[in-house]
């Protein structure tokens, strides 16, 4: 009954505790409380226990490799989800696309078509981390929006490996054709007006009338001139 006492406490022991376990075994022991082989048994339990500590307290004190992705979350949320929702909303996207996609998808999405336009070749080369922080997305989001992307044929990818450990930035290329066409008509609502080729006729008789009716008016000058004197009293 004592052995099985035992061996309860030093199943729930703490490290502190497992010394004074170890003493009262073999005090035990001595009493004739228990039996070599089950003070042995008992001995190697306290050991047994001792390790797992050691190893739970050394899996707690590992740092993370650097390097490692990291979960990065947005310091202000309300903004986030401001900037998401401005970027779905762009209209970069046509409803035939939007539609296979999630708001913060859209977000991600617009952010790639935009840098294209800019690029001015159809393509984005900016990280997944520079996408995600100005669409209001996490990089989850982002690679979603993209592997989507990619199965409905939307984009390609072009992957820039250069080490195990670091590589470029993917480039990523618009070219569906309807996509494509989309972009360039949001590019302005209004038609540019083009200049007609009229040739001003410079008629005697209309520049004669024109300048008759500019005419400065000369009977100004010719008015007497009065002088208002004040009366003294």
């Amino acid at each position: 009954m004592f052995a099985v006492q035992l061996e309860t406490s030093i199943a729930k022991a703490s490290g502190a505790n497992l010394d004074e376990i170890a003493k009262q075994i073999w005090k035990a022991l001595a009493a004739g409380l228990v039996s070599d082989n089950t003070a042995e048994l008992l001995s190697k339990a306290v050991e047994n226990r001792r390790t797992a500590l050691k190893d739970k307290r050394a899996a707690s004190q590992v740092k993370p490799l650097q390097g490692a992705s990291r979960a990065i979350k947005s310091p202000d949320k309300a903004a986030s989800l401001e900037r998401r929702r401005k970027q779905a909303a762009s209209g970069v996207l046509s409803p035939d696309i939007a539609k296979h996609f999630t708001t913060a998808e859209q977000a991600a999405l617009s952010v790639i078509a935009h840098s294209a336009k800019r690029s001015g070749g159809g393509s984005c080369d900016w990280f997944m981390d520079k996408i995600a922080a100005i669409a209001g997305v996490c990089r989850t989001s982002v690679r979603n929006a993209i592997r989507k992307a990619k199965e409905l044929g939307l984009i390609t990818v072009q992957e820039r490996r250069v080490r195990w450990f670091r590589n470029l930035s993917n480039i990523i290329s618009i070219v569906s054709s309807d996509w494509c066409k989309w972009l360039n008509l949001k590019g302005g609502g209004c038609k540019k007006v083009q200049r007609t080729n009229t040739i001003l006729n410079n008629n005697t008789k209309n520049t004669q009338k024109i300048r008759k009716m500019v005419q400065p008016i000369s009977f100004i000058s010719q008015l007497p001139v009065v002088s208002f004197v004040g009366k003294r009293e």
